[in-house]
């Protein structure tokens, strides 16, 4: 049987020694040029753009909102002003009236008030008039300047507030002549107060999600992985603290729920052996000798796998921000962090996962942050009712990790970037 099967072989083998195949590779490649799968670039400007697109949203609102304040408070000036100019206009016309010596003294109607039934205040102006006398006139000012003084001292932001009651006099009938004698009465100015009267911190809620550019890679003569993160959802709980009414420091808890992707191949090798005859010798009389030996074979596997596990950790660090806008309705806030490390577990198949060696030993993954995990992000906050807030933000940030097993040690480095969304309460 052997035989015959080597007498095939050679007779094939001296068959097709002398023919050859003319292969037009050109046409050849024209036909599989379309089933070739394309290597399609990852679009890593995708985050960048997302971002640009939302702060380009944000703006606008912000604009719209701070134009409605904007109108609200000159339609509050326009009003004040008017009300100033009628209170100039008839202080111009008591002037005018004060230099007519014969006319009975009078006095707007709109600035003063008059009281007829005070009679304690009447008598004491009967009084005051009785014992006036020219030596004791006041330095008279005109009422143009005056006013106008006041005015002018009175910015838009303070406007004049006065409260001036004064009798109901007539001259003729007190049987005195008098010439015009300016009262000057005294104006309570009051300066206007920032309504938005500054927090002293906040707490912050928020869920958290998130892209990664985190990878890393093993090689060694068995095993070979490829491993990234694909996502990465988490839960965030901020408390800060104002140091004045703009920067404020805190402290941040995350725990983050992260998925890893893997690209497995591993490969391995099996030896049978057995003992029996490796050689037979015949010489040229025939005689026929065998030698004794170790003979076998060897077998190699290699598997190739995409798997994917879970990777669980708590974080926890300080940072600190600046609120650059607020108002009664919105806050917009700048911040900076960096958190370590306080809990990690791995679950789901290998790597990464718990691995199973020899005599059934099962080990855990050892995972470590090389430096503390940095981040930058802004958020937009606004008024739900009261001190409570909805939170909307984004985030980017740098980490470098590390892991290893068995002797085995996998490097892994790269940026992240998110949004979150949940509730502020300023307190």
């Amino acid at each position: 049987m052997y035989q015959e099967y080597r007498d095939w072989e050679k007779a094939f083998q001296k068959q097709t020694a002398g023919e050859s195949a003319n292969i037009d590779t050109n046409k050849l490649w024209q036909h599989l040029k379309s089933h070739v799968p394309e290597n399609r670039k990852q679009n890593r400007w995708l985050p960048f753009l997302l971002i640009v697109g939302l702060l380009s949203l944000a703006l606008p609102s912000w604009l719209w909102v701070q134009n409605t304040n904007l109108k609200a408070a000159n339609k509050s000036l326009g009003q004040e002003l008017a009300a100033n100019k009628l209170l100039l206009l008839e202080c111009k016309a008591l002037a005018q009236n004060s230099n007519r010596m014969k006319d009975p003294f009078s006095v707007p109607t709109n600035v003063l008030k008059a009281e007829s039934g005070n009679r304690e205040q009447n008598k004491y102006v009967s009084q005051r008039l009785n014992n006036f006398s020219k030596s004791d006139t006041p330095k008279l000012v005109s009422p143009d300047q005056h006013f106008l003084q006041l005015f002018e001292n009175t910015t838009p932001s303070n406007p004049l507030r006065e409260a001036i009651v004064v009798s109901n006099l007539n001259p003729r009938k007190l049987g005195v002549t008098l010439e015009p004698e300016l009262f000057e009465i005294a104006i309570n100015k009051h300066k206007r107060k920032n309504t938005i009267a500054p927090p002293s911190g906040f707490v912050q809620l928020t869920f958290t999600g998130s892209g990664s550019g985190l990878k890393g890679n093993y090689l060694s003569s068995d095993l070979a992985f490829l491993n990234n993160v694909n996502y990465q959802l988490g839960l965030q709980l901020n408390a800060a603290k104002f140091l004045n009414r703009n920067w404020f420091v805190g402290v941040k808890v995350n725990y983050n729920y992260v998925g890893n992707v893997t690209n497995y191949t591993s490969t391995t090798k099996d030896r049978n052996e057995t003992t029996g005859t490796t050689q037979i010798l015949i010489d040229g009389n025939g005689n026929i000798s065998s030698s004794e030996g170790v003979k076998g074979t060897t077998i190699f596997h290699r598997v190739k796998a995409e798997l994917y596990n879970v990777h669980h950790q708590i974080l926890l660090g300080p940072g600190i921000g600046y609120s650059f806008i607020q108002s009664d309705k919105v806050n917009v806030n700048l911040y900076a962090s960096a958190q370590w490390l306080l809990s990690s577990h791995f679950s789901g198949k290998t790597p990464l996962g718990s691995e199973t060696f020899a005599g059934g030993e099962s080990q855990q993954w050892l995972y470590r942050l090389r430096y503390p995990q940095l981040g930058l992000g802004a958020d937009w906050n606004q008024q739900l009712f009261g001190k409570l807030y909805m939170s909307i933000g984004l985030h980017t940030g740098f980490q470098s990790d590390q892991l290893g097993l068995a002797g085995r040690v996998l490097s892994r480095k790269g940026f992240f970037y998110g949004g979150h969304l949940g509730l502020q309460k300023y307190f």
